[in-house]
């Protein structure tokens, strides 16, 4: 059985009735001198977030590619393969990462990136050389990883564009088709039309769709304890 919500008058969010008592409690670890891990992003400008051409990190989850930011996975669902990861000779090795893009591309990985470096090579995706491998495996069983066409589909499907899409407060810029979500830590989807934009006036229409994890940074009760 299903709840159904509507949301931004467009997106329908579909979620087990399990899951909709923790649609409105994320949990809030954060106290004085403890962060969550789930928003170490939120330091970054949109700018250094879609910044690929000087750092392109591959982050994987049990094989399957969920883009160039670990973003889209809840960190306390999952643990890192090979903890030392910036030191690349602790990546262990061959491995083959799938499920990249939208035609779900393979890529073989049989050498470090040190190791590359070294033959003058190094791996690509979508054109951008990869500069840092990061493996994660679940703590909660299998996950089920949405692309954010997919999410599009899934909970917007009136919405056929042209679009841009955003996860928490970032907006992604470029290589929309190689982000992942997993679709349990979705927590909000919601449109804004251009057209609600006075100081756009007459250029042509589009679409933003905004994906919100399960993060306690997006959600606002009246108060925090």
């Amino acid at each position: 059985m299903n709840k159904r919500i509507l949301l931004g008058g467009a997106c329908l969010l579909s979620l087990p009735l399990s899951s909709f008592s923790q649609l409105y409690e994320p949990i809030v670890r954060e106290r004085q001198g403890i962060e969550d891990k789930n928003h170490h992003l939120e330091v970054l400008t949109d700018e250094e977030f879609n910044e690929t051409e000087r750092v392109f990190f591959i982050y994987t989850l049990d094989g399957e590619y969920i883009g160039p930011s670990n973003i889209g996975i809840d960190l306390y669902t999952v643990k890192m393969v090979n903890p030392k990861s910036y030191q690349e000779p602790q990546l262990t090795v061959p491995f083959t990462v799938y499920g990249i893009g939208s035609k779900r591309d393979s890529l073989f990985v049989d050498k470090t990136l040190e190791e590359m470096s070294r033959i003058g090579r190094s791996y690509t995706i979508a054109g951008e050389n990869v500069t840092g491998i990061y493996n994660y495996t679940s703590l909660k069983g299998h996950v089920k990883l949405l692309s954010l066409d997919e999410i599009r589909q899934k909970y917007c499907p009136k919405i056929k564009g042209p679009y841009i899409f955003m996860i928490n407060k970032f907006f992604i810029m470029k290589n929309q088709e190689l982000y992942k979500i997993d679709e349990d830590f979705i927590y909000n989807v919601e449109i804004v039309n251009s057209k609600d934009f006075k100081v756009l006036g007459k250029m042509k229409k589009f679409t933003i769709i905004r994906i919100f994890t399960r993060t306690h940074h997006n959600w606002h009760p009246s108060h925090i304890n």
